[in-house]
């Protein structure tokens, strides 16, 4: 199975500052498919699958990692979305006769009691957008839309409605767990409660206050599930031809635990330069291994 290796140099801008990052690339090809993986040198953390007879593309895996960039650590967050729009964008400038890009959003987060909630609807409760609609513009097909914004609008009547009952009741009924077993966990939930709480209130003050999940892992649980979760999304080629990135493409050889970093730090630098004086685009040649 032929293989083919970047290098996507991307330039961040945060908190006033400018500095670069810099993704691995992977291409295995067959006869069906080709297969993108991009990352670190030593762990992948996004993945798309391209279908050369249905001429479609698939957003097949996104994590989070600290090692999934080279040279330095992979932030969670800004850094995250900059990894995952820069391989769609890469895909996109690989494959222009793709024209979408679909997705299953199976995301969570796993709390300290290995309870896990669905990122889908948590970010929907947070933001009023799943994480792939508000960062990536993912849209759903005609077929589901109706239906899920249907399911939309009841989590936002829940999340509209009061508790109404007794602080005794609720932490019998929803924090019946070990960790409430303890007293100290047990008031700060009773600092906040009333029954006239509405169910977004409650939520929001543990979102806000940066509280461990476990305090509403249950509540959320049984208010809110997974409705959103495992989901099929469309991103379009046009949308992510819209991306706010800053990139540059470097065709490499494959870099293995031999390859000397430093001397590849150093022709990543000079060919940064070259693009600078340029400023142009296009994909350019590497030869450091």
């Amino acid at each position: 199975m032929p293989e083919k290796y970047y290098i996507i140099k991307s330039n961040l801008s945060f908190n006033n500052k400018s500095y670069d990052k810099y993704y691995y690339v992977n291409i295995s090809s067959s006869k069906k498919e080709d297969n993108i993986l991009v990352g670190g040198i030593n762990i992948k953390c996004v993945q798309i699958i391209i279908n050369k007879k249905k001429n479609t593309g698939l957003l097949e895996l996104v994590q989070h990692h600290e090692k999934c960039s080279f040279f330095e650590t992979l932030k969670d967050g800004i850094e995250t979305v900059d990894l995952v729009k820069n391989s769609l964008s890469f895909a996109v400038n690989l494959y222009p006769e793709i024209s979408k890009y679909e997705l299953v959003d199976n995301s969570f987060i796993k709390c300290k009691n290995g309870k896990r909630i669905s990122l889908a609807d948590l970010l929907f409760v947070k933001y009023g957008k799943t994480w792939y609609e508000n960062k990536f513009g993912a849209i759903l097909s005609k077929q589901r839309k109706n239906t899920v914004n249907l399911t939309k609008s009841g989590i936002l009547n829940n999340l509209n409605s009061k508790i109404e009952i007794s602080f005794e009741d609720f932490i019998k009924e929803y924090h019946n767990e070990d960790f409430f077993e303890n007293q100290k966990n047990i008031n700060v939930i009773k600092k906040i409660y009333n029954p006239d709480i509405t169910l977004k209130e409650y939520l929001d003050y543990f979102f806000k206050n940066k509280y461990d999940c476990r305090y509403y892992q249950y509540v959320f649980s049984k208010f809110i599930g997974t409705s959103l979760q495992g989901l099929e999304w469309i991103i379009e080629k046009n949308t992510i031809e819209n991306y706010d990135v800053n990139t540059i493409i470097i065709e490499t050889e494959k870099i293995t635990k031999h390859t000397d970093l430093k001397l590849l730090r150093n022709n990543l630098e000079k060919i940064k330069r070259k693009e600078d004086k340029k400023k142009g685009g296009g994909i350019f040649n590497n030869g450091y291994c």
